[in-house]
């Protein structure tokens, strides 16, 4: 299961088959060792991987040593995109924040109109 990208959004699942959020996670596996992936946020389902195999590969050089930085940086990586998702979740519960207070601004504003035409009526009919 390969696949390419590494910005965190909606894509459809092939498990559940609902678009959701895509969580970024490092494999722990013996063939992608430290390699960032994606999984749904609805069933932990895999989505696509972070960074293409090849870029792995050329990442993790012929020594050990070399491959126990390698190590590192991916865990270092992991902590970024853990860091990027949780304001990212922040951001979008701001947002739906936002969202909900202009409409309650809408709806004060819908109200304010009418008791003012409401008010222009009578007063035009006296």
């Amino acid at each position: 299961m390969e696949g390419s990208g590494s910005s965190i959004s909606m894509q459809k699942c092939g498990k559940c088959l609902l678009n959701s959020n895509q969580i970024p996670q490092i494999s722990n596996s013996e063939k992608n060792p430290g390699r960032p992936y994606y999984k749904c946020s609805r069933c932990g389902q895999f989505v696509k991987w972070a960074a293409p195999r090849a870029r792995m590969m050329e990442m993790e050089g012929s020594s050990h040593g070399h491959h126990e930085s390698t190590r590192m940086e991916a865990e270092g990586i992991e902590q970024m995109m853990l860091k990027i998702w949780k304001e990212l979740k922040g951001l979008r519960l701001e947002i739906k924040l936002m969202q909900s207070r202009n409409s309650e601004c809408v709806r004060v504003l819908v109200i304010v109109n009418f008791v003012l035409c409401i008010l222009i009526v009578v007063l035009l009919l006296k």
